[in-house]
């Protein structure tokens, strides 16, 4: 179910991120402030991304991944799971390093279908901890459904 906070959700995010940073930039706001608010509005973004992706009877969207993560590969230390989820990215860049030839789509197909740290990297992604940019797509869908848009395309590949 999605849910939204109406008066944070109802304005463009882009535009009230670059007034609010170019205020910091100006002096008239600390990093700190700046980053609380950039927080306070991204938060109603974070709980609808959070709300998708929730196992049930959970509430925290990092031990959610983690048990997804530890359900698929049958193990219950939770904290063995998130180590793999840590040190993930670190892997998969060695095994680009040591693979990877310019020209070589098979090489790059295989790698990401192949690859055993790949969904570690790719679940913690989905946590938030390290990087907000998968907000990106519920402030999309939230400029969608404000626009009245029922369908989408994906153009990604199958």
């Amino acid at each position: 179910m999605i849910t939204k906070r109406p008066s944070l959700l109802d304005e463009a995010l882009a535009p009230r991120l670059k007034a609010l940073w170019a205020e910091v930039e100006a002096g008239r706001l600390t990093i700190e402030q700046g980053y609380a608010r950039q927080q306070e509005w991204i938060g109603g973004y974070a709980e609808i991304w959070a709300d998708g992706l929730l196992l049930p009877g959970e509430n925290d969207l990092r031990r959610s991944i983690l048990i997804e993560l530890g359900n698929l590969e049958s193990c219950d230390d939770l904290a063995e799971i998130e180590s793999r989820c840590r040190s993930a990215m670190l892997k998969m860049k060695e095994e680009w390093n040591v693979g990877f030839r310019e020209g070589d789509a098979e090489f790059v197909v295989n790698y990401y279908d192949k690859s055993t740290n790949y969904p570690y990297e790719l679940m913690w992604w989905h946590t938030l901890a390290e990087d907000q940019s998968p907000l990106a797509y519920v402030a999309a869908l939230n400029l969608a459904l404000q626009n009245g848009f029922t369908d989408s395309l994906d153009l990604g590949q199958a």
